[in-house]
């Protein structure tokens, strides 16, 4: 039976749940195709049809799970399957995009992320009333629900949303089983781990994690084991593993697997080091063939490194400290301010075994793309946002009931805070930054491409020139779509042409700050700014 009290958290839950539904709702329907969405758009069609992983040249950049959910309201519109032999990837996504005067597709492609957002959102609620009651669970819920990094990313069809989904549920069933010690719930931890591994590669991190707890927990003395029964053990965390294994080969249909993988033509310096050492040689793969190449084809790309910047600069070798000056500015203060607490907490009382589970990702996250510098976005430390609203939640139980009335009210200001925050950006979630940079407006500073601007901003740019009843603009875009796909007559505006004398131009911040190009618009204040992202200007300029 429901008390009255979870009767009216119930109610909570219900308001909070569509508050996220709404919020997300916007940004889904605000944001024009960002840089990588315009060619997965639609490839899960491709693979689950035909089953071939090497003939899309991005069809290996990550595993398919996330190409297949974003897919799955596709079946039932009519995409010409022709398109798929466009060779250029970015081309392809236009193309489908093109076939609807509006973004339709998009928006259908979108869609089932976003319910995964709901469902996530009531995971986390239900774990923490399982663990710190109904109080506790309606503060993981409203940091959540709030939270600008996950309502960016779960509005889009990139799959890595698609990894915290079912990274946080793997260590709930972990957790789960530690509680009840049901055979059944190892069952559903292999599940959730095989679809975390083929949602994004750096799912090898949620497997690391399992042996970390399972040797940290040896050294752990529990006072506080909140109705746990047992112990997790390295038989417990193989068995796990072979579900999952069971799990990626599913994902590919059983495509290429338990191949002896010696001959191929690795290009990393890991595979290709694991070749000659007769690592293929003698024993078959148990994992896909296309799973190992694109791990192979991940690890080139890394080896090769990317472009970054950080705080002005760029670099090709990324920095060590990139993932704690974007998660310091790009995570809403309040929470900050609750994870101050929840450490003070820690060392005074102390980390239940709930808390180690937790910790280890959390930490193993940021530490594990901080030591290879591969400084490319908060969005690779978003399965690590769940579990930290799960973390703090413990505050409300393990406040000493003297000292709870007087914070009370301080709880309250900064979950107001938090809403504030995120209400005051939407539906530019993607472009958020907190109050310690000066907000959005200030954020091309700091951080670019899928921390600021990643393309989302052509339908805002639409909307201004309409607004401002503007015919036609210079256009430096930073992105993959195509403007005039939204109805922007533009001339484009490309680095090393003539720089123009008069007209009204628009320009991407990260081309503005990273391209290196325009650097002469520097001498001009723009007049205006779309979405934050898109800078206009003036020529001549009028004092």
């Amino acid at each position: 039976m429901i008390g009255s009290e979870g009767k009216r958290a119930r109610h909570v839950v219900i308001l909070l749940l569509g508050a996220f539904l709404f919020q997300g709702g916007a940004a889904l329907w605000h944001m024009s195709s960002t840089s990588d969405e315009t060619h997965y758009l639609g490839m899960g069609i491709y693979l689950m049809k035909n089953r071939q992983w090497d003939v899309l040249d991005d069809a290996l950049l990550h595993p398919p799970l996330s190409y297949y959910l974003h897919s799955l309201p596709l079946f039932l519109t009519d995409i010409d399957e022709n398109v798929f032999l466009i060779p250029d990837r970015n081309e392809r996504g236009r193309t489908i995009l093109a076939s609807r005067s509006d973004d339709r597709l998009l928006m259908l492609a979108r869609t089932p992320m976003l319910l995964m957002g709901a469902v996530l959102g009531m995971l986390i609620y239900y774990w923490v009333v399982q663990t710190y009651g109904f109080s506790a669970a309606l503060l993981a819920l409203f940091l959540y629900v709030f939270s600008p990094a996950i309502l960016s990313n779960a509005s889009l069809i990139t799959p890595d949303f698609c990894l915290t989904f079912f990274a946080v549920l793997t260590f709930y069933c972990v957790w789960r089983f530690l509680v009840t010690q049901k055979a059944t719930l190892l069952l559903g931890a292999g599940l959730a781990l095989g679809l975390s591994l083929l949602s994004k590669y750096s799912a090898i991190l949620v497997v690391l994690s399992l042996p970390i707890f399972v040797l940290v927990q040896s050294f752990h003395r529990d006072d506080q084991n909140h109705g746990q029964k047992g112990r997790l053990s390295l038989p417990h965390v193989a068995v796990i593993l072979l579900i999952a294994i069971l799990v990626i080969n599913l994902g590919y249909f059983f495509s290429g697997s338990f191949r002896l993988l010696q001959e191929e033509a690795f290009q990393s310096e890991l595979f290709q080091g694991l070749q000659s050492a007769g690592a293929f040689r003698w024993i078959p793969s148990p994992l896909p063939e296309a799973y190992v190449m694109g791990l192979d084809l991940q690890y080139t790309l890394v080896e090769r490194g990317f472009n970054y910047y950080l705080l002005g600069e760029t670099s090709q070798e990324g920095w060590l400290h990139y993932y704690l000056v974007a998660f310091l500015v790009k995570t809403p203060l309040p929470l900050l301010i609750l994870l101050g607490a929840g450490v003070v907490l820690s060392l005074k009382r102390g980390q239940d075994q709930l808390q180690l589970l937790l910790l280890i990702p959390i930490l193993l996250f940021p530490l594990y793309f901080s030591v290879f510098q591969v400084s490319r976005g908060i969005r690779y430390l978003l399965p690590i946002y769940p579990l930290l609203c799960v973390w703090v939640a413990r505050l409300v139980p393990w406040t000493p009931e003297r000292v709870m009335p007087r914070l009370k009210w301080v709880l309250l200001g900064l979950l107001f805070w938090q809403m504030a925050g995120s209400l005051w950006v939407a539906p530019h979630y993607l472009a958020y930054f907190n109050e310690l940079v000066g907000g959005p407006s200030h954020g091309y500073k700091y951080l670019y491409e899928a921390d600021f601007d990643w393309g989302q901003e052509l339908k805002g740019l639409k909307n201004y020139l309409q607004r401002n009843e503007l015919d036609r603009i210079q256009l430096a875009y930073f992105g993959t779509a195509d403007p005039q796909h939204y109805g922007i007559d533009f001339e484009p505006l490309l680095c090393g042409a003539p720089q123009p004398e008069e007209g009204l131009i628009g320009v991407s911040a990260t081309a503005l700050q990273f391209w290196g190009c325009f650097d002469w618009l520097n001498q001009y204040e723009a007049i205006d700014r779309v979405g934050y992202t898109i800078f206009i200007y003036r020529l001549p300029e009028v004092p």
